[in-house]
């Protein structure tokens, strides 16, 4: 189990975890989305089906 402990956690850290859990789902065949800017508006896009990778 890879356990995180505060602090062992920095940006770089946790992007890099980051970046490996979202290319062993696309890996697996999951639509992923990432959301950076407006949350809400993603959600509802998503509800709606607009939003692509």
């Amino acid at each position: 189990m890879n356990e995180k402990h505060e602090a062992d956690c920095t940006i770089t850290g946790l992007t890099a975890d980051n970046r490996s859990y979202i290319d062993g789902f696309q890996k697996a065949g999951e639509h992923v989305v990432i959301i950076d800017d407006d949350y809400e508006e993603t959600i509802k896009d998503l509800l709606k089906g607009v939003v692509n990778d």
